[in-house]
């Protein structure tokens, strides 16, 4: 009994001493037994040379390898209206959630699939969006989400087409408590609008830390993908991310760990890209990263 006892005490002093010293999630296996979901995708970090942004002209680059798995897995793993409608959410900045949600809207769009990508992210130091990656030129006067769940409109602005994505830019917001409209009425009438459409919506949402009305969207959705950073995102903040999402009955469908460096990859994964001393996603330089959303 006494050794079974000191074995225990040891186990949970070297989990603490292990969370002290490295706090952050660095694989697959990691994310999987946090996040309480076995639909973990990987994609591996790059090298300096390579663009993280799928290139719709070159469908079969190594680039959109691992999204198209992910893809056939959700397709595979889950029934369709368990992720036709999905938020697109991530713990905190600098994880590369808008650039994932791009890519997966690529992704769907190369599958010849209707695909609508909503950028609900409305806070004015939001970083790159996914209009900025798709180099999508806005129409002027187009007043995007913030003009819908404004008292300016009444009805839904048109999407802008590009690449096969109807994207619903964020739109110019006026003040930062606009954000907070992501809770509001007319932002779950939207999503029930939306819901009706033919194909997969895919909702990029601010950090569930930035402010409480994102997990008020998530719930409207139902469904989430939660993007995590390898080295980057912290065991607790994706512990405290999945209650939270589950306190609000929100379904957590998946993890997509991002930024993973070639020796912590899973040697099982169906995500890496398969030539393993060709790293090829990538992030940026450390001031880069930072304006990530």
């Amino acid at each position: 009994i006494a050794g079974a006892f000191l074995g225990a005490m040891f186990g949970v002093f070297a989990a603490l001493l292990m969370e002290f010293l490295d706090p952050y999630i660095r694989t697959r296996h990691e994310a999987s037994d946090l996040g309480g979901v076995e639909l973990v995708g990987e994609i591996e970090q790059a090298s300096g040379e390579a663009d993280p942004l799928i290139d719709p002209q070159r469908p079969t680059a190594p680039a959109g390898l691992p999204y198209r798995r992910f893809v056939n897995d959700l397709d595979s793993t889950l029934q369709p209206d368990e992720w036709q409608s999905l938020a697109i959410l991530s713990c905190e900045e600098a994880s590369g959630r808008s650039l994932a949600a791009t890519n997966l809207a690529l992704t769907l769009a190369l599958k010849e699939r209707p695909v609508v990508l909503v950028d609900a992210d409305l806070r004015n130091t939001s970083g790159r969006r996914p209009d900025d990656y798709l180099q999508m030129d806005i129409p002027a006067g187009h007043g995007g989400l913030a003009a819908m769940l404004s008292e300016k409109s009444t009805s839904l602005p048109p999407p802008v087409r590009q690449c096969g994505i109807d994207l619903l830019p964020a739109g110019h917001t006026e003040a930062e408590a606009l954000a907070h409209a992501l809770g509001s009425t007319r932002m779950t009438n939207l999503v029930e609008r939306l819901k009706q459409a033919t194909g997969n919506v895919l909702y990029d949402l601010p950090p569930v830390d930035s402010q409480e009305t994102v997990l008020e969207a998530a719930a409207a959705i139902g469904n989430a993908l939660l993007v995590i950073r390898s080295g980057h995102t912290r065991r607790q903040d994706l512990k405290k991310v999945v209650q939270r999402l589950q306190a609000r009955g929100i379904n957590l469908r998946g993890l997509l760990l991002t930024d993973v460096p070639v020796r912590d990859l899973s040697t099982s994964s169906a995500y890496a890209h398969p030539t393993a001393n060709r790293p090829w996603w990538k992030f940026g330089s450390r001031g880069e990263n930072e304006r990530l959303a």
